[in-house]
């Protein structure tokens, strides 16, 4: 089988489509593929789908095989982030059905430019820049590793009978103008060097006018015929082909008539014709000698001969034409093909007339040869999922990926594309955003002048607008407060309302972190108390940076928790997406851990408890970076979308059959216990106790109390002895505030409106930076309290929302009361 680099693959009969759904099966998806631990539905699929731009593609002679290289494995995480990672990962498929046999995981650096199979299939050759490596299929071993030391090998291709391997790479013989182009002929099996055949070739430019000079060589695929192009210098006029015999070196014949560069040549399984690219033009000639060449008065990006070199394909501009290569007269009208990326063009084709395939961006797809229509249909996504959002219902899902729009249905798996009607009557179509609470859809956004339209989503009715001069992140609104959050490119973090009029600035400036420093991602809790930034900053020219999620109280502009996502092995934790669960009291974070030793990167989703600041849940993976993540509207599942066009359905919590008074005493006690502890322990927990309220709240009255107010007059005496002249009479009132911690926080908010003298207004700070790490304090003493108001909010019964509003009448500035009220506005929100 010759050589196959490109874009267009063939394949053979085809079977069923990735429509064909079956009934799910515990640890499947829908096509029987395996599901990650803790997933429990993909709607989608990933065959197909290399994970890397494909730089070549190949099949195997009786067409069940298509295999994929990877030209490079860079990927746009985020504004001004681009992830690049080593290794150059081979993958072969079924054609028939798109599943993945195999990954042949190539060394550092061997990013493929060229397959070929061997005639009996049982054999791949990859071409990677000063590389060529044979591969067993069967196996997934490397058999012959080639290497020289200088240029990129090219044209490879196996012998009809696949003894030998031919290739064609340039060498710098270090001649001013000139380049070495040579051809050689290895043994298939040992990988010893048998023939080369080398060529000095020219830079027409600067040879001396109408001066004839070769500057191209390439060698058929059988071995027997070398092609050479001879050029004059520009604007002249006797360009020519030259066919010349390999063994003898004997002149073929001469093809002349071409007035412009070709493309490489293309040639035919059988050896007998070849076709090139030159001008506005396409050519197909023989490599008999015969005279002249057949001109088709289009040019394609690539090309491809059928094995018979019976016909020609070309591609251009996403259409797939064929010609009769002996006639040159169209045999079928453009088909269109729906790509979901820019098509790796500019290189050969291959088909046998009957299937076509096409490597565009990440992924490959198949075709009918005849009509253009795809071989294997999805059900789903062909392009990178941009965002996921419940529908309120928590029944189904909705997922866009910029252009088409589906709605999975959460019991079965299944999906349908939304009509275009249907796309249109959302108020920002597929190519608008949803905020982080659902409810506003958000266009634009990202840049410099920009202006950002908001329209609810319920209604259509337009909210506002915003015109942003200078947004690093992509903006975020939030229903319940009428606010609209973005990052200025200097770090600090801007609020207006939805008409534009600027509440509040806070964030890291330049002084805060004396380092470079950015961020992209924002979004806002669903019931807008909390805002979410990422960071990452190190010394500029750093390869690595640490990476973070800042958590700000909206209402003061504080930074009130720090989510160390960088991990303690130091591996680069690069941050695609983030989203607050309905509470605000967790956030999912989709992230791509870097594989410091080189190879493949881990793309994951990490869920953090926002009150210890404390990883609880991690899920892993898909086989692309994670673009997208969402909680459904009772948290208890999690949707992430991928740029492999998949989206994975994960279970927050084990559900097994709960029937309240169920637990033992000592079990009871162990929970209320885990409310204390680390954050795995005491989410789960939190689900355990919400389920059985009769059981529970009993527990939670005995042991929740409201805060009582401190007394107010010795506090302001407190407040009034910090600027006496009598420094120890300062010093035992400062100590006395700190000791009161929290409750003291109003009266100190308010004596420092007045502007007090400087060290009063020294002192006042200092007190409620204290009082504030207090108020959002991690000591286990804290945390139970706090985390038992999760669990009552999760209740919802009556008898819960009773104690909560007991609770709820505490001293104001307690965190308790804070948390209880904040409980209560949630539930009367949701049941808006």
């Amino acid at each position: 089988m010759r050589s196959i680099s490109g874009v267009l693959l063939l394949c053979v009969t085809p079977l069923g489509g990735f429509g064909q759904l079956a009934d799910p099966v515990a640890g499947m998806d829908l096509l029987g593929d395996p599901l990650p631990t803790a997933a429990t539905a993909r709607f989608g699929t990933y065959r197909l789908w290399q994970g890397a731009t494909v730089g070549a593609v190949a099949i195997s002679p009786d067409g069940k095989l298509v295999a994929t290289a990877e030209a490079n494995k860079s990927r746009l995480l985020g504004p001004k982030h681009t992830l690049g990672s080593s290794g150059g990962e081979i993958r072969i498929w079924d054609a028939s059905d798109g599943r993945l046999i195999r990954k042949l995981a190539a060394p550092s650096n061997w990013n493929g430019n060229s397959l070929a199979f061997s005639p009996d299939g049982k054999r791949l050759a990859v071409g990677a820049s000063n590389k060529i490596s044979i591969w067993d299929v069967t196996t997934g071993q490397m058999v012959v590793k080639l290497e020289e030391d200088r240029g990129i090998f090219s044209g490879i291709g196996f012998s009809s009978d696949g003894k030998y391997l031919h290739a064609t790479k340039p060498v710098s013989p270090g001649q001013p103008g000139a380049l070495q182009v040579v051809a050689h002929r290895w043994d298939a099996m040992s990988g010893k060097l048998l023939k080369s055949w080398p060529d000095t070739v020219r830079d027409k430019a600067t040879a001396p006018l109408g001066q004839l000079v070769q500057i191209s060589l390439s060698v058929s695929p059988d071995g027997r015929t070398l092609l050479k192009g001879y050029w004059k210098a520009p604007g002249a006029d006797g360009n020519e082909l030259r066919l010349f015999d390999a063994e003898s070196g004997k002149q073929m014949g001469t093809i002349g008539g071409l007035s412009a560069d070709p493309s490489l040549p293309v040639f035919s399984a059988d050896g007998k014709r070849f076709a090139i690219g030159q001008g506005q033009s396409t050519y197909v000639g023989t490599l008999s000698g015969e005279p002249g060449l057949i001109k088709i008065a289009e040019r394609a990006d690539a090309l491809a001969l059928t094995p018979d070199g019976a016909s020609l394909v070309g591609l251009r501009n996403n259409q797939v034409t064929v010609w009769d290569a002996k006639t040159g007269k169209q045999a079928r009208k453009p088909a269109t093909l729906d790509h979901n990326r820019f098509v790796w063009s500019k290189s050969p084709l291959a088909t046998d007339g009957k299937i076509m395939a096409t490597g565009d961006g990440e992924s490959v797809r198949l075709w009918n040869f005849a009509t253009g229509t795809e071989h294997l249909p999805r059900s789903g996504h062909n392009r990178p999922v941009q965002y996921v959002n419940f529908a309120r219902d928590g029944r189904s899902l909705f997922s866009s990926d910029g252009q088409a729009m589906w709605r999975w249905d959460l019991f079965t798996g299944k999906g349908d594309r939304l009509t275009q009607n249907e796309v249109a009557a959302r108020p920002g179509g597929a190519t608008g955003r949803v905020s982080s609470d659902g409810r506003i859809w958000i266009q634009g956004g990202g840049g410099l002048n920009q202006n950002v339209t908001l329209t609810e989503v319920a209604t259509g009715k337009k909210l506002g607008g915003v015109t942003v001069p200078d947004m690093w992140s992509k903006p975020d609104a939030n229903a319940a407060t009428g606010l609209v959050a973005w990052m200025r490119q200097d770090g600090l973090i801007r609020l207006t309302k939805f008409n534009g009029d600027t509440v509040r600035e806070f964030g890291h400036s330049g002084p805060t972190i004396q380092t470079w420093i950015w961020s992209h991602l924002l979004c806002f809790s669903p019931d807008g108390r909390q805002l979410l930034t990422s960071f990452a900053y190190g010394q500029r020219g750093q390869a690595a940076f640490r990476h973070y999620i800042s958590v700000w109280d909206v209402a003061t502009g504080r930074e009130i928790r720090r989510l160390p996502i960088t991990r303690p092995d130091t591996s680069p934790a690069h941050l695609a997406c983030a989203a607050f669960s309905s509470d605000g009291r967790m956030v999912a974070v989709g992230q791509y851990i870097e594989n410091l030793l080189g190879g493949k990167g881990e793309p994951m989703v990490s869920v953090w408890e926002v009150l210890s600041a404390q990883e609880c849940k991690k899920f892993g993976s898909h086989e692309g970076a994670i673009l997208t993540v969402a909680f459904s509207p009772d948290d208890r599942r999690l949707a992430s979308g991928s740029d492999d066009g998949t989206i994975l359905y994960w279970r927050m919590v084990h559900e097994p059959a709960v029937k309240d008074g169920d637990l033992t005493d000592d079990r009871l006690q162990a929970l209320w216990k885990d409310l204390a502890g680390d954050a795995s322990n005491a989410v789960d927990a939190v689900w355990l106790l919400s389920a059985r309220p009769q059981q529970v709240l009993p527990l939670l009255k005995a042991n929740l109390r409201p805060v009582q107010s401190g007394p107010q007059e010795p506090i302001q005496k407190l407040i009034d002895d910090l600027g006496r002249v009598d420094f120890p009479m300062r010093d035992r009132a400062t100590k006395g505030l700190e000791k009161l911690g929290e409750k003291a926080i109003p009266a100190l908010t308010r004596a420092l409106a007045k502007k007090p003298l400087p060290e009063v207004r020294r002192r006042i700070q200092l007190l409620l930076d204290k009082a504030e790490a207090q108020l959002h304090g991690t000591s286990k003493e804290a945390l139970q309290p706090l985390r038992a108001i999760a669990v009552l909010e999760r209740m919802r019964t009556a008898e819960a929302i009773a104690l909560l509003r007991t609770l709820a009448e505490g001293a104001e500035e307690a965190r308790l009361t804070q948390e209880a009220r904040a409980s209560l506005a949630r539930i009367e929100f949701k049941s808006d």
